[in-house]
């Protein structure tokens, strides 16, 4: 009877590690897709197709424009938890950004310690499969759980 129950939370656990790694892809995406459309809007508008002549950035400077945007939609990603204790896929997701201790404190300087490891995003990935961990989460001592309902 004993191992029964011990097996029994062990599926409640994995059924819950499941549906956070979701979530927490789901919100990841939700986020990549705020820093593509960042870059993505005002590259539409005005290099490749402006709104009129005047909207439409020099032929010269359209690369450092281009790159300009590219950085821009990269800071997203790394600034991404900073004015909420939680990006906007988190928020929408009901995720809480959270210090190893489980306080919500989370500090500026540790959110985005947590996510300049985006920037080398295959790595990150591999390693999340790996260890169900972030290097991020691992570098600033952070973690993301679901938020608790309150009753």
């Amino acid at each position: 009877k004993k191992q029964a129950k011990t097996d029994e939370k062990q599926k409640v656990s994995e059924e819950t590690d499941d549906s956070l790694i979701r979530k927490r892809f789901y919100a990841f995406f939700i986020d990549f897709f705020i820093s593509a459309f960042i870059f993505a809007l005002p590259y539409l508008f005005f290099i490749l197709e402006p709104f009129s002549p005047e909207f439409q950035i020099p032929k010269s400077l359209q690369p450092v424009a281009t790159i300009l945007l590219f950085y821009i939609s990269k800071l997203y990603l790394i600034f991404r938890d900073c004015p909420f204790k939680g990006s906007i896929g988190k928020r929408i997701l009901k995720l809480d950004l959270l210090t190893e201790d489980g306080s919500k404190d989370v500090s500026v300087k540790k959110s985005i310690l947590r996510n300049i490891t985006m920037l080398i995003l295959t790595v990150e990935i591999f390693y999340y499969l790996i260890y169900k961990k972030r290097i991020g989460d691992k570098l600033a001592h952070t973690k993301v759980e679901e938020k608790k309902k309150l009753y």
